[in-house]
């Protein structure tokens, strides 16, 4: 029998919708973050001077602020790269027996959620007399 080809590209696209929905707000103040940064305020007056992008040329020759972001740039992929691995294999190394339980019915007890209110005491009563 020939299996049919499932098309993914809708869910990825109403996905990617829910996704912008759910950042909008931090989208929009993001980009007004930004925009204000090309300003020199003044509280005291309400008057704004457009300097542009004055503000990250002294941010970026601060030896400091380059040495930090350096860091940070570095711990992030040193997390990236070395504790999220290692925590998968602990993961798996914890369930490698996860799935050859002679009864689907274990499965469920462990997670009531996928199962309804009814299966549930039942459900229980499987997983409890392993």
């Amino acid at each position: 029998m020939k299996k049919r080809r499932t098309s993914y590209y809708p869910i990825y696209v109403i996905l990617g919708v829910v996704v912008l929905l759910f950042r909008r707000p931090q989208i929009v103040s993001d980009f007004q973050g930004f925009y204000m940064s090309l300003f020199n305020w003044n509280m005291a007056t309400g008057k704004k001077l457009f300097i542009g992008f004055t503000n990250f040329a002294n941010m970026f020759s601060n030896p400091t602020f380059t040495a930090a972001m350096l860091r940070t740039i570095y711990m992030g992929f040193e997390i990236l790269l070395i504790t999220v691995p290692l925590a998968l294999l602990i993961a798996n190394a914890i369930n490698k027996n996860f799935g050859k339980k002679k009864s689907h019915y274990s499965d469920r007890a462990v997670h009531p959620i996928y199962s309804s209110h009814g299966t549930y005491g039942y459900n229980l009563e499987v997983a409890f007399q392993y």
